[in-house]
């Protein structure tokens, strides 16, 4: 383990520190580092971001902040390592729930841009989840969304979404 507070002149710094490589903690990652979808904002809500700042100054802003994920594992190892102890094939939450804060297709696209390499839209089963996809909007109900995804899709979707947010990696434990 790295002792933090040994020396702080040694002490990288950061603007964020993220304590977990799980799914939560690459939902914060992405949530800090993908940008905000403006069409689904209200016309209120953009007219308030708009007068704090614009949107390049904002985007600048995050794209240089320094971010770490803290964790004495690798990304989604104890995840993993949990649902293959308890032989867990298949996700209870469907494709639409994931880490990817912006972009609520993003690992049906992930299935199905697969496709190519062999397919892994196989990976995708039906559930009752779909019933309640009938309570929201029909912009919210597209095909897939509520479908349930293998644990192994979903660690392979993770691992590409990592790859593309830059942040630093500390393997360590905080206390």
């Amino acid at each position: 383990d790295r002792d933090w507070m040994t020396n702080a002149d040694d002490m990288d710094r950061y603007d964020v520190c993220i304590v977990g490589a799980g799914p939560a903690g690459l939902a914060a990652l992405s949530a800090l580092r993908s940008p905000y979808s403006r069409d689904t904002l209200s016309d209120h809500f953009i007219v308030q971001a708009d007068r704090r700042s614009s949107p390049s100054t904002s985007s600048q802003r995050r794209d240089k902040q320094k971010i770490c994920v803290v964790d004495p594992q690798a990304w989604l190892q104890g995840w993993s390592t949990k649902f293959d102890a308890l032989n867990i094939g298949f996700l209870r939450s469907p494709t639409i729930a994931h880490p990817d804060m912006f972009d609520s297709t993003a690992l049906l696209a992930f299935a199905q841009m697969r496709q190519m390499q062999g397919g892994r839209e196989e990976e995708l089963i039906e559930s009752g989840c779909y019933e309640m996809s009938n309570l929201l909007s029909q912009s919210q109900t597209q095909t897939g969304l509520w479908t349930l995804p293998t644990s192994q899709l979903f660690q392979d979707f993770c691992h590409e979404l990592v790859k593309s947010l830059p942040h630093d990696f500390i393997c360590s434990s905080v206390s």
